[in-house]
């Protein structure tokens, strides 16, 4: 059950010590204490950040205003302080940074709060839930949208919708749209492709698209002067998911390197072997020989140093440095030791503002983890392999080209958070305030120069 709603003079809702209290004498509208996270980095090992805040919202200046909220060493919310004020919203406007502040919040954070869609989906659903909560507790009904917007001078849209909390505390704020119900039908069916928000039009924003693919097998090559396995491009199975670009956007490329040395003794070991392998046996006994020869012709302290390394090899132990003080060159040098294969992380927090939308987020939701999820066969023998995905930007309905290409990717966790906000709070059809979606993907093969000149890496400025 969600905390209701504080009504209170102004002035006692703030801690005037700390500063000056905005028209005390006003009644205002507080809140319950909600949270803001981020991700410190790219994957979840990097930590998060997070940030306290509850929203004052003053019906006569119809301004709401986000402050940064604390508690003591008990556990117990203290007063606001005035000058922590993080986001003031007028009217129909977006919440807005402040410029004067004291509040202390990450960069990452700030930067969430003002270029998030979904961020200010939150802060918008936060206000609502806190002047409908308000108003039926002082008028002892639910108030219609109308006299929610006297409160916060915002659009009517349908004003015969009521989305208010129920009389036992429960927010309802979900309404049917009839005219979308064959669609929300097929969301759950999974029979057409999934958008959040509802009625994002992919040729006006720009998104992240996920495409569940058929994992195919690799092919084996052994002929026509080609070995090894060549990938198979996962075959789409008819359904997708579109999501709006968020923070944090990164991808790392990187190459094993390791270095490696290889001594005298090491060096004339793999020539003879080298020689018997590709020569035949008769070569790599000369080439002993002649090694014998050279070591015979050379002076006394080479030969000391070979005997002391072959010593100390016998009895484990570096007889050469102790006897010598030195040791035979082990020409160190760093070597290319393989490709490494990309890891991407996404974190994607989804508020539904109606039953439709709900909907919808539980059926991304349920999407990800269905395709994620190994197979098992027909006779319980073999489990087979999860789906695969695609995964693209789209920039106004073409590629991206202000950012990196893909290769086919597993996804290898799915974390969702269902109380991201920090309190419990759900609608009455049962679906949770808000979602935190936490996607963990790793390409299935690496990236090779030839992939830059081929398909679309060819034509995109970045490429890989």
């Amino acid at each position: 059950m969600p905390t209701p709603a504080d009504i209170k003079l102004s002035r006692s809702v703030f801690d005037g010590s700390k500063g000056t209290i905005p028209n005390p004498d006003n009644k205002v509208y507080v809140s319950p204490n909600h949270g803001l996270t981020t991700m410190r980095g790219s994957t979840r090992k990097s930590g998060k950040d997070t940030t306290n805040y509850q929203i004052v919202i003053d019906p006569e200046t119809k301004t709401q205003t986000m402050y940064q909220s604390s508690y003591n060493f008990l556990g117990q919310l203290q007063p606001i302080d005035p000058t922590k004020v993080i986001a003031v919203k007028k009217g129909e406007g977006k919440f807005v940074l402040a410029d004067d502040t004291n509040a202390t919040i990450p960069k990452k954070l700030a930067d969430k709060i003002a270029n998030s869609d979904a961020t200010q989906a939150t802060l918008n659903n936060v206000t609502d839930y806190t002047v409908k909560d308000a108003l039926k507790t002082e008028t002892g009904k639910p108030p219609t949208p109308v006299e929610v917007s006297t409160v916060t001078d915002g659009k009517v849209e349908n004003e015969d919708e009521t989305n208010i909390p129920d009389s036992d505390g429960s927010q309802s704020g979900l309404s049917i749209t009839t005219s979308n119900q064959d669609t929300v039908s097929n969301f759950a069916a999974g029979k057409s492709d999934l958008a959040y928000p509802v009625g994002a039009k992919g040729g006006e924003s720009d998104y992240i698209k996920f495409t569940a693919l058929e994992y195919l097998p690799s092919k084996l090559n052994t002929g026509s002067g080609s070995f090894g396995t060549t990938y198979q491009k996962g075959k789409s199975v008819g359904q997708s998911v579109q999501l709006p670009i968020q923070g944090g956007i990164q991808d790392s490329n990187a190459v094993g390197w390791n270095e490696d040395t290889l001594n005298v003794m090491q060096a004339a070991g793999a020539e003879i072997a080298q020689d018997a392998v590709s020569k035949g046996l008769g070569d790599g006994v000369n080439t002993l020989l002649n090694q014998a020869k050279t070591l015979q012709s050379q002076a006394g302290p080479v030969k000391q140093a070979i005997a002391d390394s072959i010593a100390g090899q016998a009895v484990g132990s570096n007889i050469m440095a102790r006897t010598s003080r030195s040791i035979l060159n082990p020409n160190t040098e760093l070597l290319f030791q393989g490709p490494q294969l990309r890891a991407f992380s996404f974190n994607f927090k989804m508020t539904p503002r109606s039953e439709d939308e709900a909907q919808v987020v539980k059926s991304i939701i349920k999407f990800f983890k269905f395709h994620m999820a190994p197979k098992v066969s027909d006779a319980n023998l073999f489990l087979k392999a999860p789906n695969i995905f695609q995964l693209e930007y789209f920039q106004k309905g073409g590629q991206h080209t202000g950012i990196n290409l893909i290769k086919d990717c597993a996804l290898q966790s799915c974390t969702v958070d269902y109380t991201p906000d920090g309190t419990y709070m759900a609608y009455d059809d049962g679906s949770m305030f808000s979602y935190d979606l936490q996607l963990q993907f790793m390409e299935l093969i690496p990236i090779y120069a030839k992939d830059y000149n081929e398909g679309d890496a060819s034509n995109h400025p970045i490429g890989y």
